[in-house]
């Protein structure tokens, strides 16, 4: 494509000439050096004057201040293809494609500018992830192959690789590759460690069966012990491999395997605080609590991670301001859910990316508390909570398991979701505040915005959704869907495609295709799945459906929140652990405990009688729908966790 001459017409009518034009912006962007506007109208000017040179120069310096200005990439385009390289015109104008979101045309230019640039690791990555984007995923794996091939050592193109070869359910292939490249690449630079880390705790996001999961599990404790044991922290390439371990990624998959993590995340928590406090020892050591002088507050941090920490925001709405000083800091943009903690703080700080950098600006505010809101989700997080950043330091149940590290001392929960011996569950202390632990936030249902006829259901359907995240459906419990479609001849289980990949999502339909093939089913006529939702469609699709089954080991959390405030009964088997309980708390707060199950079989004949029993299914509905709106906003836990921060302080 040749891109068509930028019009310079207005510049020329507002200042009179080019010259006298680019003086004036010139001494502009002088006083304005991050004006986006002054720098576009130079480099168009320099455009019109036929000085492509610094024309590109400065559209180049532009993307430093905005990345995502299509003008700029266009105009860049254009500056190039009157070069007579057109290789690099196609590049921009396949920036441009990508930026609109225009997948299919990025791939023609991406693809035309390699032939020439065959190195540029960088787009070859941006090649694969267009791919993706568009549902090729063997295409996707091809580009990195293509990239690989002509940069065999990029540590970079295989690291992607991997991470997406899981994406795609490839989890022996992306372990393969993790071992051949930890033995045949050097060990140094931004990747130092990763690969280590990769072969030794690479694990699945879906599993076809119990046997599966086992093998993996002790593939992974095995891993772990290795990498422990073969570290030196007493030379500095040990120091940076353990910190590339440690920053790699986090165990996060781990803890969908429901079982008792407690020993193993205490000693992944030692590895993390070893390679931290080795790498960063002035950030390592323990803090003295100053005591409190008769008018100071107390000073607690949050250091927020992803949009489950809005849950949290009741904690600093509420808060006493008169005895607590609130500090938050975030990564990256707000999100609308997170934005509530920017209004309620009394102190806001976006955090650098690099650790050394981080770590000043937050030990500079000498907190008392620094509350992690959630630490297994965020690798930069879990590398944070492995310092000392402040004297007393917690997390919370945003991520309902035990961080296992040496540096984390409370453990914020709820005593309606925690069982009796939940104490045995965490390295930290446990600390139950009452009821969820939350302020609840309702919501009221909006108007739908999609009925039954949208999602290819009729009236006559019994609809179970099961919308929980594809990881957190193990394959011991397939049997329960596949029965209780055999009890409700018209039921019909709709699941939201993942958010991995279509492949994904296609491996874990074999295995229910599988299992309702076991039990004479016709898993076509019972198991439809349909694209992820928009909020406001996706409440739509709770309202039209009859049942809500839990998942089992991790339940509901955000989405069981959703589902009663939708009138939805769920049916719940509470688990062991926290994570699998979270169900159990919101319907005990509710006083709607009927579709509770003590059984997995007692599960199915919940699940069975809410499908046949209409009548019994309104009296559970209206007494959701009554209950969910009388609940109170109580700040009660608030007034618990307070006073929990000032006798810690003391």
């Amino acid at each position: 494509m040749v891109a068509n001459k930028v019009d310079i017409t207005d510049l020329i009518q507002y200042y009179g000439d080019l010259g006298t034009a680019g003086n004036q912006l010139q001494q502009l962007i002088e006083l304005e050096p991050h004006n986006i506007n002054a720098w576009l109208d130079l480099g168009n000017i320099y455009l019109g004057q036929g000085n492509y040179e610094e024309a590109i120069e400065t559209y180049l310096h532009l993307l430093t201040l905005d990345s995502f200005l299509p003008e700029a990439y266009y105009n860049l385009a254009v500056a190039y293809q009157h070069q007579d390289n057109a290789a690099l015109g196609d590049y921009y104008l396949g920036e441009i494609a990508r930026i609109q979101g225009d997948c299919h045309q990025a791939i023609d230019y991406y693809i035309s500018y390699l032939q020439w640039y065959t190195n540029d690791i960088i787009t070859c990555r941006k090649l694969a992830q267009c791919y993706d984007q568009t549902n090729q995923y063997q295409r996707a794996i091809q580009a990195y192959y293509y990239g690989i091939k002509n940069s065999p050592h990029s540590e970079y193109l295989y690291y992607y690789l991997i991470w997406d070869l899981r994406k795609y359910g490839y989890f022996t292939e992306a372990k393969i590759i993790a071992k051949q490249v930890e033995k045949t690449l050097p060990r140094s630079g931004a990747f130092t460690g990763t690969f280590q880390s990769v072969s030794a705790l690479f694990l699945p996001i879906v599993y076809e069966s119990a046997a599966e999961i086992f093998f993996w599990r002790q593939q992974f404790m095995q891993g772990l012990e290795r990498l422990i044991s073969s570290i030196d922290l007493a030379t500095k390439a040990g120091k940076m491999t353990a910190l590339g371990i440690a920053g790699w990624s986090t165990n996060f998959f781990l803890h969908y395997q429901n079982q008792q993590d407690l020993e193993i995340q205490k000693q992944y928590g030692y590895l993390v605080h070893q390679a931290m406090a080795a790498n960063f020892p002035q950030w390592s050591q323990p803090l003295d609590l100053l005591k409190l002088q008769p008018s100071e507050k107390i000073k607690i941090g949050y250091l927020l991670g992803s949009d489950v920490s809005s849950l949290l925001w009741g904690w600093l709405r509420y808060c006493d301001r008169s005895q607590f000083t609130i500090y938050c800091y975030h990564f990256g943009e707000f999100s609308d859910h997170q934005g509530r903690f920017q209004m309620y703080s009394d102190y806001l700080a976006k955090l650098p990316q690099e650790i050394s950098d981080i770590c000043p600006v937050i030990r500079e505010d000498n907190l008392h508390i620094l509350v992690f809101t959630e630490i297994g989700l965020n690798s930069k997080i879990t590398q944070l909570a492995g310092l000392k950043l402040a004297p007393i330091q917690c997390t919370t149940w945003m991520h309902p398991v035990t961080s296992g590290l040496p540096t984390i001392d409370y453990f914020l929960s709820s005593e309606l979701i925690e069982p009796p011996e939940a104490a045995t569950h965490y390295s930290e202390q446990l600390i139950r505040l009452p009821q969820l632990g939350i302020v609840l936030e309702k919501f009221h249902v909006p108007e739908l915005t999609k009925d039954r006829f949208n999602f290819n259901l009729s009236a006559t359907d019994i609809v179970y959704l099961c919308c929980q995240s594809i990881q957190k459906y193990l394959p011991q419990h397939d049997y329960l869907l596949a029965r209780i479609c055999q009890a409700v001849p018209d039921a019909k289980l709709i699941f939201p495609a993942s958010h991995w990949s279509g492949i994904l999502s296609d491996k874990f339909k074999q295995r229910l295709e599988r299992c309702f093939h076991d039990f004479g089913l016709d898993f076509q006529q019972h198991c439809y799945f349909v694209p992820r939702q928009g909020l406001e469609d996706f409440l739509s699709l709770m309202s039209i459906c009859d049942v809500f089954l839990d998942t089992i080991g991790w339940s509901g959390g955000l989405t069981t929140l959703d589902a009663v405030g939708c009138g939805l009964p769920v049916v719940t088997y509470p688990g062991e652990f926290f994570r699998g309980r979270q169900s159990l708390g919101i319907l005990q707060l509710l006083g709607v405990t009927e579709t509770i199950a003590d059984s997995e079989e007692n599960y199915l004949e919940i699940a069975t009688r809410l499908g046949l029993d209409h009548e019994w299914r309104w009296q559970i509905i209206e007494q959701l729908q009554t209950n969910y709106a009388q609940l109170p906003q109580d700040p009660n836990c608030i007034h618990f966790l307070e006073n929990f921060y000032k006798t810690i302080v003391g």
